[in-house]
Order: structure tokens, then sequence, then C-alpha cells
């Protein structure tokens, strides 16, 4: 991988990056206080928007684990090598998903492993 390409994947990862805190910052921004909710929809609702964020939250944070993993991989020269069969991670597959941890061979099976259990 060349050094604009590499350069590029670094860009994608931090503005990714940059966004999902973005985010993160409106998701507990928008917090509800259900002591000033009036009628039971409202508590529902409430509670389901919490619930949701909640979810959010965890998904957002797995996926910044990823980006800091990818950006320190990055650091140590390391970066676009498949986790699993120590092969070379192709361009088109970074570009699509800058964090992968595995090329596309191996991302099968861990899914078909992953199905299995």
């Amino acid at each position: 991988m060349d050094t604009l390409d590499l350069e590029k994947l670094k860009k994608m990862l931090e503005n990714r990056l940059e966004e999902i805190l973005g985010c993160l910052d409106i998701e507990i921004d928008g917090e509800f206080d259900l002591g000033n909710l009036n009628d039971e929809m409202d508590v529902i609702s409430a509670n389901l928007q919490h619930n949701l964020n909640e979810i959010l939250l965890q998904k957002h944070g797995q996926e910044i684990k990823k980006i800091t993993k990818a950006l320190q991989k990055m650091t140590n020269n390391i970066y676009g090598i498949c986790e699993m069969c120590d092969e070379e991670i192709v361009l088109e597959r970074l570009l699509i998903k800058p964090h992968a941890e595995y090329c596309v061979k191996c991302r099968e099976i861990y899914e078909k492993n992953k199905k299995g259990k």
C-alpha cells in the first residue's frame, strides 16, 4: 500500500471517529427527564428512546475501539494485515471499511463460525 492510500485511509478513520463522537454528544445531550413527562405514552416513548440511545452508545463504542485499533496499527506499520491469515487486506475492502480486521475470505470464515455457535 502506498503512502497516498495510507493517508487517505487515515483521514477516513479520523473523520469517522469525529463523526461518531459528534453523534455521542447529541445522544447524551438529548436525554429525557422522566419526571417532567405527563402521561404514560410520554414515559413509554422516553424509555424507548433511552433504550435506543443505550444500543447506539454500545455500537458506537465498539466502532470507536476498532477505529482506534486501526489507527494504532498505522502507527506500528502493521495496518491492512488480516488478523487471521496475516495476508494483506485488499485496498478496495479497506476503502469500504477502513477499520477492517480481516480479509474477505477470513471474514466469511469468521461469520460462519460465529453463526455455528
